[in-house]
Protein backbone atom coordinates (compact mmCIF):
# COMPACT_ATOMS: atom_id res chain seq x y z
CA UNK A 1 0.00 0.00 0.00
CA UNK A 2 1.24 3.73 -0.45
CA UNK A 3 0.07 5.04 2.46
CA UNK A 4 -0.47 2.92 5.85
CA UNK A 5 -1.98 6.18 7.72
CA UNK A 6 -4.42 8.19 6.43
CA UNK A 7 -5.46 11.37 8.13
CA UNK A 8 -8.62 13.14 7.16
CA UNK A 9 -9.83 16.50 7.64
CA UNK A 10 -13.97 16.39 8.88
CA UNK A 11 -15.91 19.79 7.96
CA UNK A 12 -16.55 19.16 3.86
CA UNK A 13 -14.68 15.77 3.96
CA UNK A 14 -16.40 13.27 6.36
CA UNK A 15 -19.39 15.47 7.23
CA UNK A 16 -21.93 17.55 5.19
CA UNK A 17 -21.85 20.52 6.42
CA UNK A 18 -21.55 22.85 3.78
CA UNK A 19 -24.73 23.50 3.47
CA UNK A 20 -25.39 24.42 7.39
CA UNK A 21 -22.10 26.81 7.20
CA UNK A 22 -23.93 28.84 4.30
CA UNK A 23 -27.20 28.86 6.64
CA UNK A 24 -25.34 30.31 9.83
CA UNK A 25 -23.13 32.89 7.77
CA UNK A 26 -24.77 35.42 8.06
CA UNK A 27 -26.15 34.55 11.45
CA UNK A 28 -22.04 34.61 12.00
CA UNK A 29 -21.60 37.72 9.82
CA UNK A 30 -23.75 39.79 12.07
CA UNK A 31 -22.34 38.67 15.17
CA UNK A 32 -18.81 39.49 14.62
CA UNK A 33 -19.55 42.25 12.46
CA UNK A 34 -17.95 41.33 8.73
CA UNK A 35 -19.81 41.30 5.13
CA UNK A 36 -22.28 38.27 4.43
CA UNK A 37 -21.41 36.54 1.07
CA UNK A 38 -24.20 36.90 -1.26
CA UNK A 39 -25.66 34.26 -2.57
CA UNK A 40 -24.44 34.85 -6.84
CA UNK A 41 -20.34 35.24 -5.38
CA UNK A 42 -21.04 32.08 -3.32
CA UNK A 43 -19.15 29.72 -6.54
CA UNK A 44 -16.25 32.17 -6.87
CA UNK A 45 -15.77 32.35 -2.64
CA UNK A 46 -15.25 28.47 -2.97
CA UNK A 47 -11.81 28.90 -5.42
CA UNK A 48 -10.79 31.36 -2.62
CA UNK A 49 -8.46 30.40 0.17
CA UNK A 50 -9.58 31.42 3.61
CA UNK A 51 -7.45 34.09 3.87
CA UNK A 52 -8.58 35.34 0.89
CA UNK A 53 -12.17 35.08 2.19
CA UNK A 54 -11.51 36.87 5.59
CA UNK A 55 -9.56 39.72 3.62
CA UNK A 56 -13.23 39.95 0.84
CA UNK A 57 -15.41 39.56 4.30
CA UNK A 58 -13.90 42.03 6.44
CA UNK A 59 -13.22 39.42 8.92
CA UNK A 60 -9.47 40.16 10.65
CA UNK A 61 -7.17 37.46 11.91
CA UNK A 62 -7.88 38.13 15.81
CA UNK A 63 -11.78 37.29 15.37
CA UNK A 64 -11.14 33.78 13.82
CA UNK A 65 -10.95 32.11 16.85
CA UNK A 66 -14.40 33.73 18.25
CA UNK A 67 -16.13 32.86 14.88
CA UNK A 68 -14.75 29.31 15.18
CA UNK A 69 -16.19 28.67 18.47
CA UNK A 70 -19.69 30.19 17.79
CA UNK A 71 -19.46 27.72 14.18
CA UNK A 72 -18.84 25.17 16.30
CA UNK A 73 -21.61 25.97 19.07
CA UNK A 74 -24.24 26.77 16.53
CA UNK A 75 -23.29 23.03 14.87
CA UNK A 76 -23.30 21.35 18.30
CA UNK A 77 -27.19 22.85 19.14
CA UNK A 78 -28.34 22.14 15.37
CA UNK A 79 -26.16 18.49 14.84
CA UNK A 80 -28.92 16.18 13.44
CA UNK A 81 -29.34 18.71 10.97
CA UNK A 82 -25.45 17.41 9.11
CA UNK A 83 -24.77 13.87 8.32
CA UNK A 84 -21.35 12.07 6.86
CA UNK A 85 -21.34 12.10 3.47
CA UNK A 86 -23.05 8.65 1.85
CA UNK A 87 -20.38 6.20 1.90
CA UNK A 88 -17.96 7.44 4.37
CA UNK A 89 -18.77 4.49 6.65
CA UNK A 90 -17.97 2.05 4.09
CA UNK A 91 -14.59 3.70 3.36
CA UNK A 92 -13.58 3.58 6.90
CA UNK A 93 -14.50 -0.34 6.54
CA UNK A 94 -12.89 -0.78 3.67
CA UNK A 95 -9.62 0.96 5.02
CA UNK A 96 -9.57 -0.39 8.32
CA UNK A 97 -10.08 -3.79 7.34
CA UNK A 98 -6.68 -3.91 4.77
CA UNK A 99 -4.63 -2.89 7.91
CA UNK A 100 -4.35 1.60 6.97
CA UNK A 101 -4.92 3.51 10.36
CA UNK A 102 -7.23 6.58 10.38
CA UNK A 103 -7.10 9.62 11.69
CA UNK A 104 -8.90 13.14 11.95
CA UNK A 105 -7.10 16.47 12.45
CA UNK A 106 -9.90 18.66 12.04
CA UNK A 107 -11.72 22.62 13.24
CA UNK A 108 -14.62 20.92 14.93
CA UNK A 109 -15.03 19.84 17.80
CA UNK A 110 -15.11 15.98 19.58
CA UNK A 111 -18.65 16.05 20.44
CA UNK A 112 -19.68 17.03 16.91
CA UNK A 113 -17.29 14.90 15.52
CA UNK A 114 -18.51 11.61 17.79
CA UNK A 115 -22.02 12.81 17.11
CA UNK A 116 -22.42 13.04 13.14
CA UNK A 117 -19.72 9.71 12.35
CA UNK A 118 -21.49 7.92 15.25
CA UNK A 119 -19.91 4.86 17.34
CA UNK A 120 -19.19 2.72 15.05
CA UNK A 121 -17.05 5.04 12.74
CA UNK A 122 -15.37 6.51 15.67
CA UNK A 123 -14.17 3.30 17.02
CA UNK A 124 -12.08 2.87 13.66
CA UNK A 125 -10.37 5.77 14.41
CA UNK A 126 -6.61 5.63 15.86
CA UNK A 127 -6.31 9.39 17.03
CA UNK A 128 -8.79 12.49 17.01
CA UNK A 129 -6.85 15.99 16.99
CA UNK A 130 -9.74 18.71 17.07
CA UNK A 131 -10.34 22.22 18.21
CA UNK A 132 -7.47 22.63 15.59
CA UNK A 133 -7.00 26.41 14.26
CA UNK A 134 -7.71 26.73 10.43
CA UNK A 135 -4.02 27.94 10.07
CA UNK A 136 -2.60 25.59 12.73
CA UNK A 137 -3.06 21.92 11.73
CA UNK A 138 0.62 21.28 10.25
CA UNK A 139 1.68 20.81 13.63
CA UNK A 140 -0.96 18.38 14.76
CA UNK A 141 -0.83 16.52 11.74
CA UNK A 142 2.88 15.84 12.55
CA UNK A 143 1.80 15.12 16.58
CA UNK A 144 -1.06 12.99 14.86
CA UNK A 145 1.97 11.02 12.88
CA UNK A 146 4.41 10.81 15.57
CA UNK A 147 1.77 9.23 18.32
CA UNK A 148 1.11 6.78 16.03
CA UNK A 149 4.13 5.77 14.53
CA UNK A 150 3.69 6.83 11.08
CA UNK A 151 6.80 8.36 8.80
CA UNK A 152 5.50 11.47 6.60
CA UNK A 153 6.51 9.05 3.84
CA UNK A 154 3.35 7.10 5.25
CA UNK A 155 1.05 9.33 5.57
CA UNK A 156 -1.51 11.30 3.70
CA UNK A 157 -4.43 13.67 5.13
CA UNK A 158 -7.60 14.34 3.07
CA UNK A 159 -8.73 17.78 2.50
CA UNK A 160 -10.71 20.33 0.83
CA UNK A 161 -9.20 23.53 1.40
CA UNK A 162 -6.18 24.87 0.12
CA UNK A 163 -5.11 25.57 4.00
CA UNK A 164 -5.19 21.69 4.40
CA UNK A 165 -2.92 21.26 1.57
CA UNK A 166 -0.36 23.82 2.51
CA UNK A 167 -0.59 22.02 5.81
CA UNK A 168 0.22 18.50 4.45
CA UNK A 169 3.21 20.26 2.45
CA UNK A 170 4.63 21.34 5.82
CA UNK A 171 3.86 18.37 8.17
CA UNK A 172 5.93 16.66 5.00
CA UNK A 173 2.98 14.17 4.44
CA UNK A 174 1.04 13.90 1.04
CA UNK A 175 -2.39 15.30 0.21
CA UNK A 176 -5.39 13.94 -1.16
CA UNK A 177 -8.17 16.57 -2.43
CA UNK A 178 -11.90 15.73 -2.15
CA UNK A 179 -14.43 17.00 -4.99
CA UNK A 180 -17.35 17.45 -3.07
CA UNK A 181 -16.20 19.90 -0.27
CA UNK A 182 -15.79 23.41 0.89
CA UNK A 183 -13.06 24.51 -1.77
CA UNK A 184 -13.03 23.06 -5.40
CA UNK A 185 -10.88 20.88 -7.14
CA UNK A 186 -9.72 23.66 -9.81
CA UNK A 187 -7.94 25.70 -6.87
CA UNK A 188 -5.46 22.92 -6.39
CA UNK A 189 -4.31 22.17 -9.99
CA UNK A 190 -1.11 24.28 -9.92
CA UNK A 191 0.29 22.62 -6.63
CA UNK A 192 -0.07 19.40 -8.11
CA UNK A 193 -1.73 17.23 -4.66
CA UNK A 194 -0.34 13.48 -4.83
CA UNK A 195 -3.75 12.03 -4.76
CA UNK A 196 -7.42 13.64 -6.31
CA UNK A 197 -10.98 11.47 -5.21
CA UNK A 198 -13.83 12.61 -7.66
CA UNK A 199 -16.10 10.56 -5.24
CA UNK A 200 -16.10 8.93 -1.52
CA UNK A 201 -16.09 5.88 -2.95
CA UNK A 202 -12.66 6.60 -4.80
CA UNK A 203 -10.87 6.74 -1.64
CA UNK A 204 -11.23 3.10 -1.04
CA UNK A 205 -8.49 3.15 -3.78
CA UNK A 206 -5.83 3.40 -1.46
CA UNK A 207 -5.58 0.10 -0.12
CA UNK A 208 -4.18 -1.32 -3.70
Amino acid sequence: MKYRFVIFDFDGVIADSYPFFLEIFSELAKLHNFKNIPEEMIPECRKKSAREMMKIVGLPSWKLPFVAKDFIKYMQRDVNKINPFLGIEDVFETLNRSGIVLSIVSSNSMPNIKKIIGDKGFGKLNSVECGVSIFGKAARLKKAMKSSGFKPSESIYIGDQLEDLHAARKAGCAFGVVAWGYGVTESFKKYTPEEEFDSVAAIKRLVY
